[in-house]
């Protein structure tokens, strides 16, 4: 056998040792694997795959907790910051594989990785916070030196945090680096327009009675049982530390979600009854207490410049002030007008009012606070915009497309929630506004009966389907139930004055 043929072979098996100790990798088979290692003497950091893949991170990848364990024992500290083809680390992939068992044994391994970044310059912690992976960015967070990050780097990571709704973490951030709240990104958004974004719940317009009436008895059972526990503190066995500097990430979490749930305690049972109603006539996800405490610490630093920067931040790129009136969150306002009252009185290039955009996106929590503002009401109610439409035609007209959410599946419903708003509207309106036209010669309620044609049509349809097949349904049971009398030769008979129907079998 000459020496290529040697050569061959020799290359030959170690493509195949490579390709059985991928396939035991990727099935966190670790004996097979550390056979191969040793008969073959294959070296830890071999590459496996052609986009310089190694075992470990194959292994990662495949979230082989045990398998990298394992691995781990044999490679050196220096063998963690090999990277592959993409330029990521192993350490680096692990976050993204959201297994913080792997993350943390390799910490044990090097606690130097944390400090590599991957792709696009990416720190481990950002990747985590990119994942949306609530517990890996907790640990990252505390893992993770400040020194490493510039203000780019926090500014990032604010952003994916408050894009995931990691607002706790979110919050500490800021606390620690207020200046971020007036930093920008690319697209010159600041954390600002992005929690003028949250969307709010959305009422359940179609809900059964019955259901409704025993979910509202177990959600306050829950409760009662909450308090009572609460109300037992040697049961709970937890001692609280003063120094707020001395506490992890989680106990700073944890210290101020009691604070919190202190102050909703003393707000008695009132607030509980409202809480129950939240839960069980909406949808959606609740926004947590801990996002408008940021969007405090945010506008906080925003105010502390002058009024010209303050607008510059509030109106550009876009109105956060109107996007969050078309979101309905309401909270979010209050806390900007509460410091601010003259931004209730920002008008767009349509000369659209905070009650214009509450009346097109039909917010009535919106409406309403504005509607108690009896001046500012009084204000801006006869306004008009480009088309000649005051407020009592855009509640004549269809929600706009870009509405952040769809109330009712249910057609028929849908026509009555917009004739209930446009009377509702309507209510607020002088007289002479409400007869008034548009630039196209047409009332509010002419406007009205044109939008709404194509859905009144479309809610006729649903209704006669609807008791078509009500009709059908009585029918068919009806033809059932003739046809068991019939067959058993039903007889009526009388007990105690009561009319029952007696069977007579077939003997």
């Amino acid at each position: 056998m000459d020496s290529s043929t040697i050569k061959e072979e020799s290359k030959l098996k170690k493509k195949n040792s490579h390709f059985k100790l991928c396939w035991a990798t990727l099935e966190g088979d670790w004996n097979t694997a550390e056979r191969i290692y040793n008969e073959d003497n294959i070296d830890t950091q071999v590459k496996l795959s052609k986009d310089g893949d190694t075992a470990l991170h194959i292994a990662v990848v495949a979230r082989r907790t045990g398998f990298v364990k394992k691995l781990l024992e044999q490679m050196n500290k220096e063998d963690l910051a090999v990277k592959n083809n993409a330029g990521n680390t192993t350490f680096f992939l692990a976050v993204a594989s959201k297994r913080v068992e792997i993350v943390k044994a390799m910490m044990e391994k090097n606690d130097d990785i944390v400090k590599i970044r991957g792709d696009n310059d990416t720190l481990p912690l950002h990747k985590a916070a990119l994942e949306g992976d609530k517990e890996m960015v907790e640990y990252l967070y505390e893992a993770t030196g400040d020194e490493l990050l510039d203000d780019n780097d926090r500014f990032h990571l604010l952003v994916n945090l408050i894009n995931h709704g990691l607002y706790d973490v979110a919050l500490d951030l800021v606390k620690r680096h207020p200046q971020i709240a007036l930093a920008r990104g690319k697209n010159k958004e600041s954390a600002l327009h992005l929690l003028a974004r949250m969307p709010v719940l959305t009422r359940i317009l179609d809900f059964n009675s019955i259901r409704l009436c025993k979910d509202s008895a177990i959600y306050m059972y829950n409760e009662v049982k909450r308090d009572v526990i609460k109300r037992c503190p040697p049961m709970l066995g937890r001692q609280r530390v003063k120094e707020g500097n001395e506490l992890s990430l989680r106990d700073r979490i944890n210290e101020r979600d009691e604070l919190m749930n202190e102050r909703k305690q003393r707000l008695g049972w009132g607030y509980r009854i409202n809480e129950t109603n939240r839960q069980l006539l909406y949808t959606g996800q609740e926004i947590p207490d801990s996002a408008f405490e940021l969007v405090e610490r945010l506008w906080k630093q925003v105010r502390l410049l002058d009024d010209s920067q303050i607008l510059e931040i509030i109106r550009k790129p876009w109105s956060l002030i109107f996007e969050a009136a078309k979101q309905g969150n309401l909270r979010f306002l209050k806390i900007i007008f509460s410091t601010y009252p003259d931004l209730m009185f920002e008008v767009d290039e349509n000369h659209y009012t905070i009650l214009h955009f509450a009346v097109m996106y039909r917010r009535g929590n919106i409406f309403n606070f504005i509607y108690n503002i009896g001046r500012f009401k009084d204000m801006v109610v006869r306004d008009t915009d480009k088309e000649e439409n005051n407020i009592l035609h855009l509640a004549a007209k269809l929600p706009p497309v870009d509405r952040p959410d769809i109330e009712s599946p249910a057609l028929h419903i849908q026509m009555q929630i917009d004739k209930r708003w446009f009377e509702e509207v309507k209510r607020i309106t002088h007289p002479v506004y409400a007869e008034a036209k548009n630039k196209d010669g047409k009332t509010p309620r002419a406007l009205f009966s044109e939008q709404h044609e194509e859905l009144r049509n479309k809610a006729d349809k649903y209704t006669k389907k609807i008791a078509t097949a009500c009709i059908m349904g009585s029918t068919l049971i009806a033809t059932v139930v003739f046809a068991a009398f019939s067959r058993y030769q039903v007889a009526p008979m009388k007990i105690q004055g009561l009319h029952i129907l007696s069977e007579k079998l077939p003997s």
